[in-house]
């Protein structure tokens, strides 16, 4: 999948994607809609009310500790990527030399309560470069874990 794919300038958190308008405007549809008890929560969150921006999104699992089952990930985000992640490990064979970075940041934004922007740059060995800044929100499960990351994606 992306063998030739390379992440440079990942930066998080990241003040520029946290002050990005799109991406505060989709924290306070989350807040408005998914918060229960202080927490983000998975059962609150219906694709219905998300559908327009349902093409940036991508829902991760946590199936282990450093371990991510993307269970969805957004038509827009696969166009860009140029494979479909959906139903994939986060590893080395989807996400190349930029799988600790990302999982990394899955583990601090899991291990919290907040939103945790990042930036960076996608680079293939065979076609242009993708600039992008994200937010992940942790969400909880029933159970108050947190086992899920909603990530929303602002390709520049």
């Amino acid at each position: 999948m992306s063998s030739d794919l390379t992440m440079t300038g990942l930066v998080w958190p990241c003040e520029a994607a946290a002050r990005n308008p799109v991406l505060l405007a989709f924290v306070e549809r989350c807040r408005a809609g998914l918060v229960r008890d202080g927490r983000f929560r998975r059962a609150a969150f219906d694709p219905v009310d998300f559908a327009a921006q349902l093409s940036h999104l991508i829902l991760s699992e946590r199936t282990g500790p450093r371990q991510y089952f993307y269970r969805v990930v957004g038509t827009a985000i696969v166009a860009r990527y140029g494979a479909e992640l959906s139903r994939h490990p986060l590893d080395a064979h989807t996400m190349g030399d930029s799988q600790n970075p990302f999982i990394d940041m899955l583990e601090a934004t899991t291990a919290g309560k907040e939103p945790v922007f990042l930036s960076g740059t996608m680079f293939w060995t065979d076609r242009d470069h993708i600039a992008f800044q994200q937010v992940t929100l942790p969400l909880a499960d029933d159970a108050d874990r947190p086992r899920f990351a909603m990530t929303f994606i602002d390709f520049q």
